[in-house]
């Protein structure tokens, strides 16, 4: 599948952690992240899978990918309740979403969200208290700053004051 971009605006307030937390869970509840396993039903056949290369597979070949389309279909039947049923189910797939991230540190560290750096915030957006309209315009490059399972954030003002939280990155394999 390969990694998603994602992006989100959500109201600031001052306990970062808090905000991030806040928007997890509404995405989480809104039913906004992925699902890698959810195609991978009961009457998911290798011929789905396969489609017309199935000719191109020996009798060994088949019953591996049988065995691993049985594996996926087992995924799809975990049932999530919360988002640790969610990370658990999606493993290394992830969501694809903000809700594959864990916490708020500017270490570099996997599943982790940390403040764009003064420095960047000037070279990309020319200002360290940009508005929504400079983020939307010129705010792209933040989106792979830190990396993929990363997660940049930054503070989006209005008449000088932080009104959002603007987190970006890209997850998901």
């Amino acid at each position: 599948m390969g990694a998603s971009g994602w992006t989100y605006f959500t109201p600031y307030q001052e306990d970062i952690k808090k905000v991030l937390k806040d928007l997890q869970a509404e995405i989480f509840q809104k039913g906004e992240y992925c699902d890698p396993f959810k195609k991978y039903t009961d009457d998911y056949s290798i011929e789905d899978h396969l489609g017309e290369t199935i000719s191109h597979f020996d009798q060994g070949q088949m019953e591996a990918i049988n065995k691993s389309i049985a594996f996926l279909k087992d995924r799809n039947k975990i049932k999530v309740d919360t988002m640790s049923d969610l990370r658990s189910k999606c493993a290394e797939s992830g969501t694809h979403s903000i809700i594959d991230i864990r916490g708020i540190d500017d270490s570099l560290d996997l599943y982790q969200s940390g403040k764009a750096p003064d420095d960047i915030l000037i070279k990309v957006l020319g200002t360290t208290t940009p508005s929504r309209e400079v983020v939307n315009e010129r705010g792209a490059p933040l989106q792979t700053l830190r990396g993929r399972w990363l997660c940049t954030y930054v503070l989006v003002y209005e008449h000088g004051e932080p009104v959002e939280v603007y987190f970006t990155g890209y997850s998901g394999d």
